[in-house]
Formats: C-alpha cells, sequence, structure tokens
C-alpha cells in the first residue's frame, strides 16, 4: 500500500466501500455492528474505525472482512472492488453494477420520500460510498 496522500485527512493510504457493499446484502442490510463483528471474529470498535476509514487495516482484517462478505453476498465481491490505495480508482464505477441493481442508499431520501439534496438529479444505481475521509451521509 502506498504512503497516505496529502488531501487525505484521515491518513489513511487506502479507500474502501466496504458500507456500500453491506447495504447490498440481507444479512448486514447497511448494519455493520454485532453481526459482522462475529462473522469476522474483529471487534465492533475496530470494524468501525476501518469501515469510516478512521483506522487503516492490517491485512488479515481485509481478508476477513471481504471473506465474511462473500459468503453471505449473492455477487462475487473481489478485494479491489472493495478496497484500494487512495490514488487508485475501482474497476467498477458504482457498487450497483456489482449487485445488477439500481437502489438509491436509504440516507438519500427524506422521512417524505423526497431526495435530500445531496441526491437531487444522482439517477439510482449511479451512487458510491467510499472512505475515507467518512463524512456523516446527512
Amino acid at each position: 500500500m502506498s504512503q497516505p496522500s496529502s488531501d487525505n485527512m484521515s491518513g489513511s493510504a487506502t479507500k474502501n466501500r466496504f458500507i456500500a457493499a453491506l447495504l447490498h446484502i440481507d444479512r448486514y442490510n447497511g448494519r455493520y455492528g454485532g453481526v459482522l463483528s462475529k462473522d469476522t471474529g474483529l471487534s465492533t470498535k475496530e470494524l468501525r474505525q476501518i469501515l469510516r476509514g478512521q483506522r487503516e487495516p492490517s491485512f488479515l482484517a481485509v481478508d476477513r472482512i471481504v471473506k465474511a462478505l462473500n459468503e453471505f453476498s449473492e455477487v462475487h465481491l473481489p478485494v479491489n472492488e472493495l478496497i484500494l490505495d487512495t490514488e487508485d480508482s475501482f474497476p467498477t464505477e458504482f457498487i450497483c453494477e456489482l449487485f445488477d441493481c439500481k437502489c438509491l442508499p436509504p440516507w438519500a431520501l427524506e422521512d417524505d420520500g423526497s431526495r435530500v439534496h445531496r441526491f437531487e438529479g444522482v439517477p439510482p444505481g449511479q451512487w458510491d460510498f467510499s472512505v475515507p475521509p467518512f463524512e456523516n451521509p446527512n
């Protein structure tokens, strides 16, 4: 992995889209606490830090996360579609392409069903959420 870039506020040398993948797997339904912790053997605190890009994951942690996601995903998720050096691009532009869906993340809609401002004009299936830096999606 490369050295962190100067524009990367978290200091992480990698970016990941584990959270975006979790949103597409029924077992996790976007949650990354206890169930994923049990599936990977990683602590909930460590997982949160990794998934949010606040902690550089070890190769073992990446392996455990990718294996858990693939065990419960309906599609195969190559590691390079989930985590990369910060300056690299994911082979598949949008995570929905991997899952063959046209969804929006839960935080894209208001309670009344209207779009949150930041998602106005974003076609379903053409969003991505990779970190770092982690930002509150709302």
